[in-house]
Protein backbone atom coordinates (compact mmCIF):
# COMPACT_ATOMS: atom_id res chain seq x y z
CA UNK A 1 0.00 0.00 0.00
CA UNK A 2 2.41 2.24 0.81
CA UNK A 3 4.85 2.36 -2.84
CA UNK A 4 3.06 4.65 -4.41
CA UNK A 5 5.19 3.80 -7.75
CA UNK A 6 3.65 6.22 -9.90
CA UNK A 7 2.93 8.96 -7.63
CA UNK A 8 6.10 9.11 -6.50
CA UNK A 9 7.49 9.12 -10.21
CA UNK A 10 5.54 11.94 -10.92
CA UNK A 11 5.77 13.90 -8.24
CA UNK A 12 9.63 13.74 -8.36
CA UNK A 13 9.74 14.70 -11.80
CA UNK A 14 7.78 18.15 -11.22
CA UNK A 15 10.46 19.21 -9.15
CA UNK A 16 7.35 21.29 -7.49
CA UNK A 17 7.62 24.04 -4.58
CA UNK A 18 4.41 22.41 -2.74
CA UNK A 19 5.67 18.84 -2.92
CA UNK A 20 9.01 20.53 -1.38
CA UNK A 21 7.53 20.30 1.47
CA UNK A 22 6.94 16.86 1.78
CA UNK A 23 9.97 15.74 4.05
CA UNK A 24 8.82 16.90 7.20
CA UNK A 25 5.39 14.47 6.98
CA UNK A 26 5.04 11.59 8.60
CA UNK A 27 5.70 8.43 6.14
CA UNK A 28 1.90 7.34 5.79
CA UNK A 29 1.09 11.54 5.13
CA UNK A 30 3.78 11.47 3.17
CA UNK A 31 2.62 8.79 0.84
CA UNK A 32 -0.77 9.92 0.23
CA UNK A 33 0.55 13.34 -0.34
CA UNK A 34 2.72 12.38 -2.90
CA UNK A 35 0.35 10.40 -4.67
CA UNK A 36 -2.66 12.94 -4.28
CA UNK A 37 -0.25 15.29 -5.72
CA UNK A 38 0.44 12.96 -8.10
CA UNK A 39 -3.40 13.13 -9.28
CA UNK A 40 -3.09 16.75 -9.25
CA UNK A 41 -0.19 17.19 -11.42
CA UNK A 42 -1.08 14.91 -14.10
CA UNK A 43 -4.63 16.43 -15.10
CA UNK A 44 -3.16 20.18 -14.68
CA UNK A 45 -0.18 18.71 -17.18
CA UNK A 46 -3.06 17.95 -19.87
CA UNK A 47 -4.45 21.72 -19.46
CA UNK A 48 -1.20 22.57 -20.29
CA UNK A 49 -0.17 20.41 -22.71
CA UNK A 50 1.31 22.18 -26.10
CA UNK A 51 0.59 19.28 -27.85
CA UNK A 52 -2.71 17.85 -27.14
CA UNK A 53 -5.68 19.21 -29.18
CA UNK A 54 -8.69 21.04 -27.08
CA UNK A 55 -10.58 17.67 -27.71
CA UNK A 56 -7.97 15.55 -26.46
CA UNK A 57 -7.79 17.85 -23.44
CA UNK A 58 -11.00 17.14 -22.92
CA UNK A 59 -10.77 13.53 -23.40
CA UNK A 60 -8.10 13.39 -20.95
CA UNK A 61 -10.26 15.36 -17.91
CA UNK A 62 -13.65 13.26 -18.93
CA UNK A 63 -11.26 10.09 -18.17
CA UNK A 64 -10.41 11.32 -14.89
CA UNK A 65 -13.76 12.34 -14.12
CA UNK A 66 -15.06 8.89 -14.53
CA UNK A 67 -11.86 7.51 -12.90
CA UNK A 68 -12.84 8.98 -9.62
CA UNK A 69 -16.05 7.80 -9.84
CA UNK A 70 -14.94 4.70 -9.91
CA UNK A 71 -12.52 5.55 -6.81
CA UNK A 72 -16.09 5.66 -5.02
CA UNK A 73 -18.25 3.13 -6.49
CA UNK A 74 -15.90 0.31 -7.94
CA UNK A 75 -11.93 -0.30 -8.64
CA UNK A 76 -10.18 2.27 -11.25
CA UNK A 77 -8.22 1.56 -14.17
CA UNK A 78 -5.20 3.01 -14.19
CA UNK A 79 -2.41 2.82 -11.89
CA UNK A 80 -2.15 6.07 -10.46
CA UNK A 81 -6.16 6.04 -10.08
CA UNK A 82 -5.93 2.94 -7.63
CA UNK A 83 -3.46 4.44 -5.58
CA UNK A 84 -5.51 7.65 -4.95
CA UNK A 85 -8.28 5.35 -4.61
CA UNK A 86 -6.10 3.71 -1.60
CA UNK A 87 -5.69 7.63 -0.26
CA UNK A 88 -9.44 8.54 -0.90
CA UNK A 89 -10.16 5.29 1.43
CA UNK A 90 -8.02 5.78 3.96
CA UNK A 91 -8.54 9.22 4.71
CA UNK A 92 -12.16 9.56 3.67
CA UNK A 93 -11.66 12.29 1.44
CA UNK A 94 -14.81 13.92 0.10
CA UNK A 95 -15.66 13.15 -3.41
CA UNK A 96 -16.98 16.66 -3.88
CA UNK A 97 -13.70 18.40 -3.00
CA UNK A 98 -12.17 16.25 -5.54
CA UNK A 99 -14.06 17.16 -7.74
CA UNK A 100 -13.56 20.83 -7.67
CA UNK A 101 -10.15 20.12 -8.66
CA UNK A 102 -10.96 18.35 -11.37
CA UNK A 103 -13.21 21.10 -12.45
CA UNK A 104 -10.73 23.65 -11.97
CA UNK A 105 -8.61 22.32 -14.01
CA UNK A 106 -11.21 21.98 -16.95
CA UNK A 107 -11.67 25.81 -16.24
CA UNK A 108 -8.18 26.16 -17.53
CA UNK A 109 -9.40 23.97 -21.11
CA UNK A 110 -12.18 26.38 -22.16
CA UNK A 111 -12.46 29.65 -19.77
CA UNK A 112 -9.50 32.15 -20.55
CA UNK A 113 -10.89 35.52 -19.10
CA UNK A 114 -12.96 36.52 -16.01
CA UNK A 115 -14.91 39.24 -15.85
CA UNK A 116 -14.24 40.13 -11.92
CA UNK A 117 -12.40 38.90 -9.09
CA UNK A 118 -15.64 36.85 -8.21
CA UNK A 119 -15.14 34.48 -10.97
CA UNK A 120 -11.11 34.73 -10.40
CA UNK A 121 -11.99 33.50 -6.64
CA UNK A 122 -14.24 30.69 -7.91
CA UNK A 123 -11.12 29.55 -9.92
CA UNK A 124 -8.90 29.89 -7.13
CA UNK A 125 -10.88 27.97 -4.85
CA UNK A 126 -11.01 25.17 -7.28
CA UNK A 127 -7.94 24.72 -8.31
CA UNK A 128 -5.53 25.68 -4.99
CA UNK A 129 -8.13 26.21 -2.36
CA UNK A 130 -9.98 22.65 -2.69
CA UNK A 131 -6.14 21.37 -2.71
CA UNK A 132 -5.93 23.16 0.57
CA UNK A 133 -8.96 21.30 1.99
CA UNK A 134 -7.70 17.92 0.92
CA UNK A 135 -4.38 18.46 2.49
CA UNK A 136 -5.60 19.07 5.64
CA UNK A 137 -7.69 15.71 6.21
CA UNK A 138 -4.54 14.12 5.37
CA UNK A 139 -2.64 16.26 7.59
CA UNK A 140 -5.19 15.31 10.34
CA UNK A 141 -6.59 19.15 11.19
CA UNK A 142 -9.77 18.82 13.15
CA UNK A 143 -10.75 22.41 13.69
CA UNK A 144 -12.71 24.27 11.72
CA UNK A 145 -10.82 27.65 11.02
CA UNK A 146 -8.30 25.26 9.46
CA UNK A 147 -10.47 24.85 6.43
CA UNK A 148 -10.54 28.69 5.91
CA UNK A 149 -6.97 28.72 6.57
CA UNK A 150 -6.73 26.15 3.99
CA UNK A 151 -8.79 28.56 1.40
CA UNK A 152 -6.83 31.38 2.40
CA UNK A 153 -3.70 29.91 1.67
CA UNK A 154 -4.85 28.36 -1.15
CA UNK A 155 -5.84 31.56 -2.59
CA UNK A 156 -2.33 33.45 -1.69
CA UNK A 157 -0.65 30.64 -3.76
CA UNK A 158 -2.29 30.65 -7.09
CA UNK A 159 -2.38 35.15 -6.69
CA UNK A 160 1.35 33.99 -7.03
CA UNK A 161 1.36 32.06 -9.27
CA UNK A 162 -0.67 33.97 -11.60
CA UNK A 163 1.56 37.11 -11.28
CA UNK A 164 4.49 35.17 -11.45
CA UNK A 165 3.19 33.10 -14.78
CA UNK A 166 1.84 36.09 -16.83
CA UNK A 167 4.11 35.84 -19.75
CA UNK A 168 3.56 31.69 -19.39
CA UNK A 169 -0.27 32.09 -19.67
CA UNK A 170 -0.28 34.94 -22.18
CA UNK A 171 1.25 32.05 -24.44
CA UNK A 172 -2.21 29.90 -23.74
CA UNK A 173 -4.12 33.12 -24.76
CA UNK A 174 -4.90 33.27 -21.03
CA UNK A 175 -5.26 36.19 -18.63
CA UNK A 176 -6.29 35.74 -15.13
CA UNK A 177 -5.98 39.42 -13.80
CA UNK A 178 -9.74 40.63 -13.53
CA UNK A 179 -11.31 42.80 -17.17
CA UNK A 180 -12.67 44.74 -14.69
CA UNK A 181 -9.55 45.49 -13.03
CA UNK A 182 -7.98 45.97 -16.15
CA UNK A 183 -10.45 48.40 -17.65
CA UNK A 184 -9.66 50.76 -14.75
CA UNK A 185 -6.16 50.97 -14.81
CA UNK A 186 -6.15 51.76 -18.92
CA UNK A 187 -4.47 48.20 -19.90
CA UNK A 188 -6.29 46.41 -22.87
CA UNK A 189 -5.96 42.64 -23.14
CA UNK A 190 -3.47 42.99 -25.49
CA UNK A 191 -1.17 44.80 -23.61
CA UNK A 192 -0.81 41.52 -21.37
CA UNK A 193 -0.98 39.35 -24.35
CA UNK A 194 1.94 40.76 -26.18
CA UNK A 195 3.95 41.48 -22.82
CA UNK A 196 3.93 45.18 -23.38
CA UNK A 197 5.39 46.93 -20.47
CA UNK A 198 4.37 50.19 -18.94
CA UNK A 199 4.11 52.18 -15.66
CA UNK A 200 0.29 51.63 -15.58
CA UNK A 201 1.43 47.98 -15.44
CA UNK A 202 3.76 48.00 -12.75
CA UNK A 203 1.21 50.09 -11.02
CA UNK A 204 -1.56 47.25 -11.50
CA UNK A 205 1.05 44.70 -10.72
CA UNK A 206 1.90 46.40 -7.33
CA UNK A 207 -1.87 46.26 -6.43
CA UNK A 208 -1.62 41.94 -7.51
CA UNK A 209 0.93 41.55 -5.12
CA UNK A 210 -0.60 43.51 -2.37
CA UNK A 211 -3.89 41.13 -2.77
CA UNK A 212 -1.74 38.20 -2.65
CA UNK A 213 0.05 39.07 0.26
CA UNK A 214 -3.20 40.08 2.18
CA UNK A 215 -4.12 36.71 1.86
CA UNK A 216 -1.05 34.81 3.25
CA UNK A 217 -1.53 37.33 6.04
CA UNK A 218 -5.37 36.26 6.24
CA UNK A 219 -3.79 32.55 6.56
CA UNK A 220 -1.46 32.84 9.51
CA UNK A 221 -4.46 34.66 11.39
CA UNK A 222 -6.49 31.23 10.99
CA UNK A 223 -4.31 28.82 12.22
CA UNK A 224 -5.15 27.43 15.23
CA UNK A 225 -3.11 26.52 18.12
CA UNK A 226 -4.55 22.83 17.93
CA UNK A 227 -4.00 21.81 14.33
CA UNK A 228 -0.71 24.59 14.05
CA UNK A 229 1.80 21.75 14.87
CA UNK A 230 0.13 19.56 11.89
CA UNK A 231 0.57 22.49 9.27
CA UNK A 232 4.44 22.26 9.08
CA UNK A 233 4.12 21.49 5.79
CA UNK A 234 1.40 24.26 4.83
CA UNK A 235 3.82 26.95 6.83
CA UNK A 236 7.11 25.91 4.23
CA UNK A 237 4.88 25.69 1.61
CA UNK A 238 3.57 29.03 2.70
CA UNK A 239 7.45 29.97 3.40
CA UNK A 240 8.91 29.15 -0.09
CA UNK A 241 6.00 31.37 -1.84
CA UNK A 242 5.95 34.32 -0.24
CA UNK A 243 9.98 34.41 -0.90
CA UNK A 244 8.47 34.28 -4.83
CA UNK A 245 6.32 36.59 -4.27
CA UNK A 246 8.86 39.26 -2.58
CA UNK A 247 10.83 38.47 -5.29
CA UNK A 248 8.66 39.36 -8.01
CA UNK A 249 8.84 42.87 -5.79
CA UNK A 250 12.43 43.36 -5.78
CA UNK A 251 11.93 43.24 -9.73
CA UNK A 252 9.66 45.44 -9.23
CA UNK A 253 7.03 43.24 -10.48
CA UNK A 254 8.49 43.38 -14.07
CA UNK A 255 7.62 39.44 -14.58
CA UNK A 256 7.59 40.33 -18.38
CA UNK A 257 10.90 40.44 -18.64
CA UNK A 258 12.08 38.28 -15.44
CA UNK A 259 11.66 34.81 -14.61
CA UNK A 260 11.01 34.44 -11.17
CA UNK A 261 12.63 31.70 -9.51
CA UNK A 262 14.10 30.93 -6.31
CA UNK A 263 17.49 29.19 -6.47
CA UNK A 264 18.47 26.38 -3.96
CA UNK A 265 19.63 28.42 -1.27
CA UNK A 266 16.73 30.79 -1.17
CA UNK A 267 14.16 27.63 -1.08
CA UNK A 268 16.54 26.10 2.03
CA UNK A 269 16.39 29.54 3.65
CA UNK A 270 12.70 29.68 3.30
CA UNK A 271 12.53 26.06 4.83
CA UNK A 272 15.17 26.85 7.71
CA UNK A 273 13.20 29.77 8.88
CA UNK A 274 9.98 27.94 8.98
CA UNK A 275 11.47 24.91 11.07
CA UNK A 276 13.42 27.44 13.61
CA UNK A 277 10.27 29.32 14.77
CA UNK A 278 8.10 25.89 14.60
CA UNK A 279 11.01 24.54 16.99
CA UNK A 280 11.17 27.74 19.21
CA UNK A 281 8.66 30.10 18.92
CA UNK A 282 6.40 29.69 21.03
CA UNK A 283 2.28 29.53 20.18
CA UNK A 284 1.55 32.46 21.99
CA UNK A 285 2.97 34.37 18.85
CA UNK A 286 0.13 33.40 17.23
CA UNK A 287 -1.55 36.63 15.95
CA UNK A 288 -4.49 36.77 18.03
CA UNK A 289 -7.44 35.62 16.61
CA UNK A 290 -9.02 35.26 12.87
CA UNK A 291 -9.15 38.05 10.55
CA UNK A 292 -11.76 41.49 11.84
CA UNK A 293 -13.98 43.10 9.89
CA UNK A 294 -12.70 46.60 9.83
CA UNK A 295 -14.45 50.18 8.55
CA UNK A 296 -12.15 53.47 8.51
CA UNK A 297 -13.94 56.52 7.80
CA UNK A 298 -12.04 59.06 5.23
CA UNK A 299 -9.71 58.44 2.50
CA UNK A 300 -6.97 60.77 3.53
CA UNK A 301 -3.22 59.95 3.94
CA UNK A 302 -3.94 58.58 7.39
CA UNK A 303 -7.30 56.40 6.28
CA UNK A 304 -5.60 54.96 3.19
CA UNK A 305 -2.35 53.80 5.18
CA UNK A 306 -4.70 52.76 7.77
CA UNK A 307 -6.42 50.53 5.29
CA UNK A 308 -3.39 49.35 3.68
CA UNK A 309 -1.50 48.69 7.03
CA UNK A 310 -4.77 46.41 8.00
CA UNK A 311 -5.41 44.69 4.83
CA UNK A 312 -1.60 43.15 4.90
CA UNK A 313 -2.32 42.59 8.17
CA UNK A 314 -5.06 39.54 6.67
CA UNK A 315 -8.03 41.74 7.89
CA UNK A 316 -11.13 43.14 5.87
CA UNK A 317 -11.32 46.67 5.42
CA UNK A 318 -13.96 49.10 4.11
CA UNK A 319 -12.89 52.48 3.54
CA UNK A 320 -15.73 55.14 3.84
CA UNK A 321 -14.89 58.79 2.03
CA UNK A 322 -17.21 61.52 1.10
CA UNK A 323 -15.27 62.79 -1.93
CA UNK A 324 -14.56 61.53 -5.42
CA UNK A 325 -11.39 61.38 -4.65
CA UNK A 326 -8.69 59.77 -2.07
CA UNK A 327 -5.95 62.14 -0.49
CA UNK A 328 -7.57 64.25 2.03
CA UNK A 329 -5.94 67.53 1.86
CA UNK A 330 -3.01 66.21 -0.20
CA UNK A 331 -4.21 66.52 -3.62
CA UNK A 332 -4.85 68.48 -6.74
CA UNK A 333 -7.88 70.52 -8.44
CA UNK A 334 -8.27 72.83 -11.26
CA UNK A 335 -8.70 76.11 -10.80
CA UNK A 336 -12.00 77.28 -12.79
CA UNK A 337 -10.73 80.97 -13.54
CA UNK A 338 -7.30 80.15 -14.69
CA UNK A 339 -7.41 76.76 -15.56
CA UNK A 340 -4.18 75.48 -14.10
CA UNK A 341 -3.95 72.87 -11.88
CA UNK A 342 -3.50 73.56 -7.96
CA UNK A 343 -1.36 71.43 -5.65
CA UNK A 344 -2.67 70.90 -1.97
CA UNK A 345 -0.26 68.74 -0.70
CA UNK A 346 3.26 70.89 -0.33
CA UNK A 347 3.68 69.80 2.93
CA UNK A 348 4.22 66.19 1.15
CA UNK A 349 6.95 68.02 -1.42
CA UNK A 350 8.70 70.11 0.81
CA UNK A 351 9.90 66.37 2.29
CA UNK A 352 8.29 66.93 5.61
CA UNK A 353 6.30 63.58 6.68
CA UNK A 354 9.09 60.73 5.77
CA UNK A 355 6.77 58.05 6.97
CA UNK A 356 3.87 59.59 4.52
CA UNK A 357 6.85 59.82 1.41
CA UNK A 358 7.50 55.88 2.47
CA UNK A 359 3.55 55.39 1.90
CA UNK A 360 3.53 57.50 -0.98
CA UNK A 361 6.51 55.29 -2.48
CA UNK A 362 4.86 52.01 -1.03
CA UNK A 363 1.79 52.45 -3.04
CA UNK A 364 3.86 53.41 -6.26
CA UNK A 365 2.66 56.89 -6.46
CA UNK A 366 5.67 59.08 -5.99
CA UNK A 367 6.04 59.51 -10.00
CA UNK A 368 2.73 61.78 -9.57
CA UNK A 369 4.61 63.62 -7.13
CA UNK A 370 6.19 67.13 -8.46
CA UNK A 371 9.76 67.74 -6.55
CA UNK A 372 11.00 70.65 -6.66
CA UNK A 373 14.79 69.91 -5.31
CA UNK A 374 16.12 72.02 -4.35
CA UNK A 375 13.06 73.96 -3.03
CA UNK A 376 13.27 77.53 -4.51
CA UNK A 377 9.15 78.86 -4.99
CA UNK A 378 9.04 82.36 -6.71
CA UNK A 379 6.22 84.74 -4.90
CA UNK A 380 4.48 87.80 -5.34
CA UNK A 381 2.87 90.33 -3.27
CA UNK A 382 2.22 93.92 -2.73
CA UNK A 383 5.98 94.23 -1.02
CA UNK A 384 6.99 92.99 -4.50
CA UNK A 385 8.52 89.85 -5.50
CA UNK A 386 10.36 87.43 -3.32
CA UNK A 387 12.01 83.80 -3.61
CA UNK A 388 11.88 81.33 -0.61
CA UNK A 389 14.81 78.86 -1.32
CA UNK A 390 15.68 76.19 0.90
CA UNK A 391 19.69 76.14 2.58
CA UNK A 392 22.06 73.50 2.37
CA UNK A 393 21.39 71.83 5.57
CA UNK A 394 19.83 69.14 7.16
CA UNK A 395 16.23 68.77 7.41
CA UNK A 396 14.71 70.80 9.37
CA UNK A 397 17.26 73.49 9.17
CA UNK A 398 17.28 73.62 5.28
CA UNK A 399 13.10 74.95 5.77
CA UNK A 400 14.89 77.46 8.78
CA UNK A 401 17.63 79.09 6.40
CA UNK A 402 14.76 79.61 3.66
CA UNK A 403 12.66 81.29 6.24
CA UNK A 404 15.10 83.05 7.36
CA UNK A 405 16.27 84.80 3.87
CA UNK A 406 12.38 85.07 2.93
CA UNK A 407 11.80 88.98 2.80
CA UNK A 408 8.20 88.67 3.61
CA UNK A 409 9.09 87.54 7.06
CA UNK A 410 8.92 89.82 10.00
CA UNK A 411 11.75 89.40 12.85
CA UNK A 412 9.01 88.05 14.77
CA UNK A 413 8.26 85.78 12.68
CA UNK A 414 11.63 84.67 11.90
CA UNK A 415 11.68 83.56 15.80
CA UNK A 416 8.76 81.59 16.16
CA UNK A 417 10.73 79.66 12.32
CA UNK A 418 13.41 79.38 14.66
CA UNK A 419 11.91 78.25 17.58
CA UNK A 420 9.54 76.03 16.09
CA UNK A 421 12.70 74.17 14.29
CA UNK A 422 14.36 73.80 17.66
CA UNK A 423 11.47 71.96 19.52
CA UNK A 424 11.15 69.42 15.95
CA UNK A 425 14.84 68.50 16.55
CA UNK A 426 14.86 68.93 20.49
CA UNK A 427 11.73 68.47 22.61
CA UNK A 428 11.36 65.10 24.13
CA UNK A 429 8.35 63.61 22.94
CA UNK A 430 8.46 64.73 19.34
CA UNK A 431 4.74 63.99 17.54
CA UNK A 432 4.11 61.25 15.91
CA UNK A 433 3.09 60.19 12.77
CA UNK A 434 -0.11 59.36 13.17
CA UNK A 435 -0.38 62.70 15.28
CA UNK A 436 0.07 64.76 12.01
CA UNK A 437 -2.83 66.44 10.50
CA UNK A 438 -2.31 64.60 7.42
CA UNK A 439 -5.49 62.93 6.35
Amino acid sequence: MNSPLIGQTVTSKSKSNLALSFFCLPKEQRWAMTVFYAFCRVIDDIADSTVLSTHEKKEGILFWKKELEKIYSSVPSSPLGKELSQVVHKWNLPQEILQEIILGVEMDIEKRRYKNFDELSLYCYRVAGAVGLVSIEIFGCRHALSKDYALALGTAFQLTNILRDVPKDASFGRIYFPLDELEIHGISEEDILTLRWSPKIRDFFRLQYFRAKHYFAKSSKLIHPLDKPKLLAAEIMSSVYKAILEKIKTKRFDVFHHSIRLNKAQKLASILKVLFKHAFVPDSTLPSGPPKKIVILGGGFSGVSAALELISLGHEVILLESKSKLGGRAGSFLEPQTKQIIDTGQHIMMGCYHHTLEFVEKIGISSKLLWIDPLKLSFVSEKGSSVLEAGNLPAPFHLLVALLRYSELSVSDWFKAFFSSFLLCFMKSPLKENQSPIG
